[in-house]
């Protein structure tokens, strides 16, 4: 089964209701049929956490939909890579790329993983372009 290495920027549009993207919603279609799996950095939780932290603090979504939606994403089966395996990749594509460690650590895994990148932040598709293959998904 191919993995996709999804970033949390795609994550919350699957936990946000007002959020939209068909590419995002048929690739959690693809892994509910058990057709692609997920695999993230061990920061991945902490990102969409603080993501809908922000959309509950902002009045964007209520507090059960913010909660409703990081339980739903803390079910979901991902391969997690922690910091060690990752850590001098993502530190190298950082200072090369102008990324925060953050960001750059999607990268390294979808280098180790030999896999693609889902993202819907166009800097990191733009940084990532020439390394793995890069999917930048918009809000349909």
């Amino acid at each position: 089964m191919p993995t996709a290495v999804v970033d949390a920027s795609v994550a919350v549009i699957w936990a946000v209701p007002d959020e939209k993207s068909e590419l995002a919603d048929a690739i959690f279609e693809q892994y509910s049929l058990g057709q692609l799996s997920f695999a993230a950095p061990t920061l991945w939780p902490y990102e969409i956490a603080n993501a809908l932290s922000r959309a509950v603090a902002r009045g964007r979504i209520t507090t059960d939909e913010g909660e409703g939606g990081l339980g739903m994403l803390l079910r979901l089966e991902v391969e997690w890579t922690g910091f060690e395996e990752l850590v001098t990749r993502a530190w190298e594509l950082a200072l090369a790329r102008g990324l925060t460690v953050y960001d750059a650590s999607y990268i390294a895994l979808a280098e180790a993983r030999e896999c693609d990148l889902y993202t819907c932040d166009a800097r990191l598709a733009q940084a990532a372009g020439d390394l793995v293959p890069v999917h930048l998904l918009g809000g349909d």
